[in-house]
């Protein structure tokens, strides 16, 4: 990962992130982004259970969708990024993605939205999200001095949980305002200001590294994949995580659905309970760099993941009415 920038650019530990244009530029544009993918979080799973009448295996399908391009092409993704322009990839992959979304409000008004149509679009769409994300995580280096790096990142965590638990939130006007099919648009029009935002982010010097001849995509998959494997920290790190991402893959397939459909909460209530998940990510992104150094990241991930159970135990008791719904959201 390039960790380099231009070396006429000023070294002052006083500087801040306010004298980085371009990350101001990525900021903004990965927020608004963010934002506009939250409120399709509320409107897809109402189009699919409400407006098309899905069955549970329609619906398990259609969370297969989303999830299946993280696990078929994290891998080369990563490969893609490296070789490729990551400003490039950015703007590309968000006016793809604004084109994808708007297939479904315009599928709605010719009458031919279906439930294979919603699949291919979230397939589609998680697809150019890996792309999207690949080049989003390895630009941030380059674009402050080595020193902001993590300054960086945690203001990039924030303003993500803040983007995610807004564009929830918005999601419930929007869904009740325009309808679930129509604010797609405002998904859309938010890939838009994104890619705008990334054709904003000046280029920049990063480190010469020696010529050596290219390998083949499975080679450096194979020759990556070696590495975390062999490495006594990033080989936990990597199987925790992943055990964990199928675990509550297994959740988020009917999450939506359940609430939509067993608890008859309505849009607005599932609205307020995935927007209550940004709102506890931005406390978990503000309170984890003090966490960590006071007790270790080792026992922060160990009282993550041991607390992660109690959190959901709700689900699996929740009923109809107020007082579970509070709990869903707590």
């Amino acid at each position: 990962m390039p960790t380099h920038v231009d070396s006429a650019q000023p070294r002052d530990s006083r500087l801040s992130l306010r004298d980085h244009p371009s990350f101001r530029a990525y900021w903004l544009g990965e927020a608004t982004a963010l934002a506009g993918s939250s409120v399709s979080a509320v409107a897809l799973p109402v189009i699919a259970a409400m407006e098309l009448d899905a069955t549970p295996g329609q619906v398990s399908a259609l969370a297969s969708a989303v999830m299946a391009p993280g696990f078929l092409l994290a891998l080369p993704a990563g490969v893609v990024g490296d070789r490729s322009s990551k400003k490039r990839l950015m703007v590309s992959t968000d006016l793809a993605a604004a084109a994808v979304v708007a297939v479904v409000p315009a599928c709605w008004a010719a009458d031919a939205l279906t439930m294979p149509v919603l699949c291919c679009v979230a397939f589609l769409l998680g697809s150019l999200t890996v792309l999207h994300q690949a080049a989003a995580i390895a630009i941030v280096p380059e674009l402050v001095v080595p020193e902001l790096v993590p300054d960086a990142n945690a203001r990039v965590m924030a303003a993500f949980a803040v983007a995610g638990s807004a564009g929830a939130y918005g999601g419930i006007a929007a869904v009740n305002l325009l309808g679930a099919v129509r604010c797609l648009l405002l998904d859309s029009a938010s890939y838009l200001i994104s890619a705008w935002c990334a054709s904003r982010i000046s280029s920049v010097h990063t480190a010469q590294h020696p010529a050596r001849p290219r390998t083949g995509m499975i080679t450096s998959i194979r020759e990556g994949m070696a590495h975390v494997l062999r490495d006594p920290l990033q080989r936990p790190l990597v199987l925790t995580m992943a055990y964990h991402a199928f675990a509550e893959g297994i959740v988020t397939t009917y999450f939506a659905y359940y609430l939509l459909t067993e608890l008859d909460y309505g849009d607005i209530g599932l609205g307020l309970v995935l927007g209550a998940v940004g709102v506890g990510s931005l406390v978990g992104a503000l309170v984890a760099g003090r966490l960590v150094r006071r007790i270790g990241p080792g026992a922060v991930l160990f009282v993550g993941f041991a607390a992660y159970p109690i959190c959901g135990a709700p689900l699996l008791v929740a009923r109809p009415g107020h007082g579970w719904w509070i709990a869903l959201v707590a």
